[in-house]
């Protein structure tokens, strides 16, 4: 296994979001990974290949047909019979970060858009540091083409582009999964950043994230009055993506049936963490982010 791990992106100070404070504390942080898909990009994590690598793995025994550059002629010296010396090949981890920034994720303050910027650039950052090509894709009603980070000016190009970003309209998490699709050519990484408000619930988006086949980083924005949903009386209700409104007379009753009603979210949240085999988070928008970024890291790393 080997680490991703921040470094060398001190001089990204264009975007107010993205302060060379919050660049400094986030180096430390490592994301370490299984092995990935082979590919023709050389990086930083051993692939599912053995070849003319430099890390050495072990010995086989030659057989008719291997290449005679993999044999290893000092254990022949030794030993008076022919083995080839393998060694793991490095490539690149292909990362995909869909960040969602529809309508609802910008209501309150501070806003969830907020929190679930920063963290989209943390990982992007992260994979830049270790010469992984991360595409971060923008979600909303519309899906336009995302944002190639690889190298310094790809990730002022992202600083920029999330620091000057707007609300997005209404969420489908599952059209903006899979109008990534020609981008994953091979399988990787796929981060997601979102509070999860979709009008077509879970389903629809556990499926084509099951389908996918990529590891999956699921973080989860939201904030405490979230789960509270604040105190009974007379309130008007607004959806904040479509504007519908609905006026009640809130009681005790209504707001425990709404209270329960976010728990079961939550556990379905939680159950299809389980069920994709993902990794997750959730993050609180009105809490510093840093912190709970670093719980996701136990011992400074994460194993996808």
């Amino acid at each position: 296994m080997l680490c991703w791990q921040l470094c060398g992106i001190e001089s990204v100070s264009a975007a107010t979001l993205f302060d060379a404070e919050l660049l400094a504390s986030v180096e430390a942080l490592v994301i370490r990974t299984r092995r990935v898909r082979s590919g023709p990009i050389h990086g930083e994590h051993r692939a599912n290949e053995s070849g003319s690598g430099l890390e050495f793995r072990e010995h086989r025994p030659y057989t008719p047909g291997d290449e005679l550059a993999r044999v290893d002629w000092n254990v022949y010296r030794r030993t008076g019979k022919l083995y080839r010396r393998l060694a793991d090949v490095m490539r690149d981890l292909p990362v995909r970060i869909h960040v969602d920034l529809s309508d609802s994720l910008w209501h309150e303050s501070p806003a969830r858009a907020d929190a679930a910027r920063v963290a989209a650039f943390t990982i992007a950052a992260i994979a830049r540091g270790h010469e992984d090509e991360a595409h971060v894709f923008v979600c909303g009603a519309s899906n336009e083409e995302p944002v190639r980070v690889r190298g310094q000016a790809g990730l002022i190009q992202l600083a920029e582009v999330l620091d000057q970003a707007t609300p997005r309209g209404r969420t489908d998490l599952a059209a903006c999964f899979e109008a990534a699709a020609s981008y994953r050519r091979r399988r990787g990484l796929s981060v997601i950043v979102s509070d999860f408000f979709d009008p077509r619930g879970l389903t629809a988006f556990a499926t084509a994230l099951r389908e996918s086949g990529e590891r999956l980083l699921l973080l989860r924005v939201h904030t405490p009055r979230d789960r509270e949903g604040g105190t009974p009386g007379e309130v008007t209700l607004v959806d904040c993506e479509s504007g519908a409104e609905l006026e009640l007379d809130l009681d005790q009753a209504g707001l425990d049936a709404y209270r329960a009603a976010y728990a079961a979210f939550e556990t379905a949240f939680d159950e299809m963490l389980l069920e994709l085999g993902a990794a997750g988070l959730v993050i609180d928008a009105s809490a510093p982010l840093l912190p709970q970024l670093e719980a996701l890291f136990p011992a400074g790393s994460l194993v996808l």
